[in-house]
């Protein structure tokens, strides 16, 4: 800001007054649009991660389902290998 000299005016401080006020106006536009750049960023993301979350929940309830299944043919293998064994067993005896 300039300095304050008896040649400076009312109407000079007045002008370098609403000068700076513009500037500080442009300023306060250029922050308002860079933080809602963010906040579209940040929504952006916030949307694609909810995606990436909902596919790996899907994918991990089927991971569940296949280790359910796996368990239930290897609980009904070992039950025909337990019958087997007992047969086996009462034909030795």
């Amino acid at each position: 800001m300039a300095e304050v000299t008896p040649e400076i005016t009312i109407k000079h401080l007045y002008i370098l007054i609403l000068a700076n006020n513009t500037e500080i106006k442009e300023e306060i536009k250029a922050l308002t649009r860079e933080i809602q750049n963010l906040k579209e960023d940040y929504a952006k993301q916030y949307h694609e991660l909810g995606e990436e979350i909902t596919a790996l929940k899907q994918e991990n309830q089927k991971l569940k389902e296949k280790v359910k299944s796996v368990e239930r043919k290897t609980k009904k293998y070992n039950f025909y290998d337990l019958k087997k064994e007992n047969s086996k067993s009462a034909d030795l005896d």
